[in-house]
């Protein structure tokens, strides 16, 4: 990351370390706006919130490592400057929300099965299986909206009881 700041700051005209700035936040909401919109990122892609702030931690904490103060920082204050905190909450909102998925607790999936082992009934047993089987496939989240982007297949495998049910 210190090689991107310092390739900003010669591409911008200004010292990396910062010292002849009364005040740095301006330069660093720059490089965080250029970070943000892919100009000087890794990837060369856009960003999210996250990889600005960390980009912009990265930034400080290599300036605070060479005995500087971390510019990041108001003076005299442990907290972040206002002007950045307010340029990230705006990334924030502009981000998507994270796609987080919440599977159903494991006792839930205990209480099924011991339930329908209890029944005694085929349905009820092929029921709680569904439901286990469910419960894993829901593990993998990524699986899903892949399939559903692709397109379907020619071929369709149809599947019935005598797929499922052993032959005796």
């Amino acid at each position: 990351m210190w090689s991107i700041w310092c390739r900003f700051c010669i591409d911008v005209g200004a010292d990396p370390l910062l010292q002849c700035l009364a005040d740095p936040v301006p330069l660093l909401q720059v490089f965080a706006l250029r970070y943000r919109r892919g100009i000087i990122s890794a990837s060369g892609a856009p960003t999210k919130k996250r990889q600005v702030e960390e980009a912009l931690r990265s930034v400080g904490q290599a300036l605070a490592a060479l005995g500087l103060p971390d510019p990041r920082f108001g003076r005299f204050s442990s907290f972040l400057d206002f002007r950045l905190k307010r340029q990230l909450a705006g990334y924030q909102r502009l981000d998507p929300p994270p796609q987080r998925v919440k599977p159903i607790p494991l006792p839930v999936l205990r209480f099924a099965v011991d339930a329908a082992s209890r029944r005694l009934s085929p349905l009820a047993e092929a029921l709680s299986d569904l439901i286990v089987l469910a419960f894993f496939y829901l593990l993998r989240p990524g699986s899903m909206p892949t399939l559903l982007l692709q397109k379907p297949p020619r071929f369709v495998y149809k599947m019935s009881i005598s797929s499922v049910v052993p032959k005796s």
